[in-house]
């Protein structure tokens, strides 16, 4: 069963963070506006949970607006993964999430400057919040430079009634993943890893924090901090920009014939999908441990 779709509307973005490369790997050609309407009306067939709005960034679509407002016609329970940097009209948006890493400065002394990224994503969360949009949520990647005020961001956003979901920062380990760079100095130790373990179960546990990472997530943290964990069925569905099918949101696939997203055999798939994994090192994605370990009917949402 597919319970999540993710879709690279477009590789293209205005940002380079130190650890994603994924604006690097460009397709030779972008699905059209027809088309992607097309990719809508399968993704509406096969009814998953939630399909992520993904990038790059996907803002910088031109028919960014008329693809959102065809999946709202279709129905579609959606997350737009952005990076808060370009114009948004927050009113045909069912859900806004935004890349925050770091607590803005205004709300704490001690941080001397603040990223683009961090700045302009936590200003898009209170305008989306403010206009009235229906899900709003800070997507946190937890690494060296960030892991210590992500706490504090969580407690900030929930105080404003804005929902968190935080990743464990992925760096190309072994060049395996095909869209991450390695940045040794973005990893944390292990030390730093049992304290921020230790700080985000007590704020899952807490009631009135909004987080939507299953508490599994936190607890598995210090086990699988290199990397190691392992999807154990076909769950998420991965669509590059092309709308060929990837085997994750990280790997293309090695093994197996590149198939379509208008070609779509879901048994097909999955033993594709099955071939492809056997050669998989792991990684500790949240999505991926989310669809393995919630019981809830929550939507969950992805890192960007």
């Amino acid at each position: 069963m597919i319970r999540q779709v993710c879709w690279f509307m477009t590789r293209e973005c205005n940002l380079t963070c130190s650890y994603c490369k994924v604006y690097k790997h460009r397709r030779p050609t972008v699905l059209n506006t027809k088309e992607s309407k097309r990719l809508l009306d399968i993704v509406a067939e096969i009814d998953p949970e939630i399909l992520i709005f993904f990038g790059g960034e996907p803002t910088l679509r031109p028919d960014f607006d008329a693809l959102v407002e065809y999946a709202n016609d279709l129905d579609i329970d959606y997350a737009i993964i952005t990076n808060g940097t370009q114009p948004i009209n927050y009113s045909i948006c069912k859900n806004i999430t935004t890349s925050v890493d770091i607590v803005p400065e205004e709300h704490l002394e001690s941080i001397k400057s603040i990223d683009l990224k961090s700045h302009k994503g936590y200003k898009c969360l209170l305008e989306a919040k403010g206009a009235g949009v229906k899900d709003v949520c800070g997507n946190m990647i937890i690494h060296k430079q960030s892991y210590k005020y992500i706490p504090d961001l969580i407690r900030l956003l929930s105080n404003q009634g804005i929902w968190s979901i935080v990743g464990y920062v992925h760096s190309g380990k072994e060049n395996h993943w095909q869209f991450r760079d390695h940045c040794p100095e973005m990893e944390l130790n292990k030390d730093e890893i049992k304290w921020i373990s230790k700080e985000l179960l007590e704020l899952k546990d807490d009631p009135d924090i909004l987080l939507h990472n299953v508490r599994e997530y936190f607890e598995l943290m210090p086990k699988y901090y290199k990397y190691t964990w392992h999807c154990s069925s076909l769950e998420y569905l991965t669509i590059d920009e092309d709308g060929s099918i990837m085997t994750c949101p990280d790997l293309r696939g090695k093994n197996c014939k590149p198939r379509s997203i208008f070609n779509l055999d879901l048994n097909q798939l999955e033993k594709d999908w099955h071939k492809d994994i056997e050669f998989c090192s792991g990684c500790y994605y949240n999505h991926m441990l989310q669809l393995a370990n919630s019981k809830r009917n929550d939507k969950v949402l992805v890192h960007n």
